[in-house]
């Protein structure tokens, strides 16, 4: 099934902007938003076998663009979504080190928008938050660019 066929990115991003825009707790907010857009497009597309960590890449990429688009904290927001797949991947049985690196991989799709020093303080924060991973967040990004 091709990628384009559902495009989840593009609805997250639209849904954060329009929800979001102004919101003190952006973060927050985008981080449940993820965790239940993922819980229920895994489980509504799973009988016909769309690819999970497809899912998951987009959804995460719509978020954090559209989080960037409403000028919102860029390395708080990533943190929370990695803490929302997490808990998404035990809603669908996916292991969690697996959904957040396909997670990352989302994060890492809107860096080539932003500046090396929101890369950086991304990457620290990751880092601060889940140890070792800032350094898979940057491999990723250095493939992104």
């Amino acid at each position: 099934m091709p990628e384009s066929e559902y495009d989840f990115e593009k609805l997250s991003r639209e849904i954060v902007v329009s929800q979001f825009k102004g919101e003190p707790d952006a973060p927050a907010k985008t981080a449940a938003l993820v965790k239940r857009t993922i819980i229920d497009a895994v489980r509504g597309t799973r009988a016909v076998g769309h690819p999970v960590d497809v899912i998951v890449r987009q959804i995460v990429a719509g978020a954090m663009g559209g989080l960037l688009l409403i000028d919102r904290p860029l390395p708080v927001s990533a943190v929370a979504m990695l803490r929302s797949t997490a808990e998404a991947a035990q809603e669908v049985g996916v292991d969690a080190s697996e959904m957040m690196t396909w997670a990352m991989e989302g994060l890492s799709r809107v860096t080539p928008l932003v500046q090396p020093p929101v890369i950086a303080a991304i990457q620290e924060e990751i880092e601060g938050s889940f140890m070792g991973a800032g350094e898979v967040f940057a491999e990723l990004c250095r493939k992104t660019q």
